[in-house]
């Protein structure tokens, strides 16, 4: 289904069938990357301003 093309760095991965929703399918491919980076920085933004639980004084 896809492939990588290794003779030209302008098109690095190649599609087999159809070809009219190219920009879908690449989509797909850099969507779940994106959500793993905003993921990743969503806790590191969550480690830093959460204050840690102080202990109870009694």
């Amino acid at each position: 289904m896809l492939s990588l093309h290794q003779s030209s760095a302008c098109g690095v991965i190649t599609f087999s069938g159809r070809q009219d929703n190219l920009a879908v399918r690449e989509a797909a491919i850099v969507a779940p990357g994106f959500h793993v980076l905003m993921v990743a920085m969503a806790m590191l933004s969550i480690m830093l301003t959460v204050p840690k639980e102080a202990k109870a004084q009694a």
